[in-house]
């Protein structure tokens, strides 16, 4: 599984493989958050009966990680009975919090709320239509001593825990350790539309709250003093000031630059 458009031309091009791997239905934040707080239950019951076979994941840590599995996941019947009836696997990922403690925790408030199993070498197997996937923080550590996969599978070992239970994302850190996370900056929702309606859209990780994320709809300016920044758009003095321009709506381009123009104006 992938969603790495570069690797699959490189395998194309270099590797006479027209189809090296397959993307599956997953969600990020976005889609997790678009119902808020008290949502989430609704937004796992539209993802499941929209992919109601094979496998799809979802991202698990919007607002609190073990509160989504407790609560939303074995606190509503249907939607615990809809998992275990499927014709295939939902893949549960936790996006924050201290590795390998954070997959311990996750296997084991999964395992309260869905049981598990004994395999023939006496590790415990979560149902097959259940399991989870860690891609944040995968890497080599700053001292490349070890591999956080190593780390969590070592103690998944000496828990007693399948390794069956777990799949791992390919984080940044596997090439080089330069990510978006060195600057601490990453692009999320933070307005919707739904039927005429607007809606603040963010996240709040009780595992992390360095990855609390803004809500609202926002304006870029500059006010030559403090440089540019986001304020919200109900605090523009004069909507002229906003920085931000169209760029994608409904379909359609606009503002469209050239990579040219961009390398240009980054030479400032």
């Amino acid at each position: 599984g992938t969603d790495t458009m570069a690797a699959l031309a490189l395998a194309r091009d270099y590797y006479n493989e027209s189809y090296a791997g397959f993307s599956i239905p997953a969600t990020e934040h976005s889609i997790m958050t678009a119902g808020g707080p008290d949502g989430e239950a609704d937004i796992v019951r539209r993802i499941l009966a929209a992919n109601p076979t094979g496998l799809v994941a979802m991202v698990i840590d919007s607002y609190d990680t073990f509160g989504f599995i407790k609560n939303v996941i074995g606190g509503n019947a249907d939607i615990k009975q809809s998992i275990l009836s499927r014709n295939g696997t939902v893949v549960f990922r936790p996006d924050s919090g201290q590795l390998p403690l954070i997959d311990v925790k996750v296997f084991q408030a999964l395992a309260k709320v869905f049981g598990t199993s004994n395999n023939s070498k006496g590790y415990e197997v979560l149902p097959p239509q259940v399991r989870i996937i860690q891609g944040d923080g995968i890497k080599w550590t700053h001292d490349g001593q070890y591999h956080t996969v190593s780390d969590i599978l070592n103690k998944f070992e000496a828990l007693d825990i399948s390794a069956d239970n777990i799949a791992f994302g390919s984080g940044g850190g596997l090439l080089q350790e330069f990510t978006r996370d060195t600057q601490r900056f990453a692009i999320k929702c933070s307005w919707m539309q739904v039927n005429g309606q607007g809606r603040d859209i963010f996240k709040q990780p009780k595992t992390d709250s360095t990855k609390n994320s803004k809500r609202g709809r926002l304006a870029v300016v500059n006010d030559f003093r403090m440089g540019i920044s986001t304020i919200p758009e109900h605090a523009l003095t004069l909507p002229s000031n906003n920085l931000l321009r169209t760029v994608f709506e409904d379909g359609f381009m606009f503002n469209e630059r050239s990579l040219k123009e961009i390398r240009q104006r980054a030479e400032l």
